[in-house]
């Protein structure tokens, strides 16, 4: 990502209109596109709540990327998860409480970012979205 600069670059429209997409097929606050290198998580595409790059260690998606497989991660509410109840965007805006997002795998078999969806209440996630998402 670093030799392309795609971590670089501002938000790409190309990106917007599948983030809205996926916004409105879920009904949830917040669909974002990002982009993660090795220290750090570039949003290339939001709708809903906007938010800026975070470090990797604070990102909800390092979660799902640190795994030996590609998976998709799943938060029903933050507030009740160990690994993110005191994220500074649990606590604090826009108060994040369900996440879920699926890694961007390249041909190469690289993770290269995530497509997630986030809400500021609780949400189940059934089995029949994930293949969705």
């Amino acid at each position: 990502l670093r030799q392309l600069h795609a971590v670089d670059d501002p938000a790409d429209e190309r990106f917007a209109s599948i983030v809205e997409l996926v916004r409105c097929t879920f009904q949830v606050d917040c669909a974002m596109l990002s982009l993660i290198d090795s220290d750090s998580q570039c949003y290339v595409a939001q709708a809903g709540f906007q938010l800026t790059g975070n470090d990797r260690q604070s990102a909800f998606s390092a979660w799902a990327l640190a795994a030996d497989h590609p998976v998709v991660l799943v938060v029903e509410n933050a507030l009740e998860d160990a690994r993110f109840r005191a994220n500074p965007r649990v606590v604090g805006p826009p108060h994040v409480r369900f996440y879920a997002c699926v890694p961007l795998v390249g041909t190469d078999a690289a993770i290269h970012g995530v497509l997630a969806i986030a809400d500021c209440k609780p949400r189940r996630f059934a089995t029949e979205q994930l293949a969705i998402l």
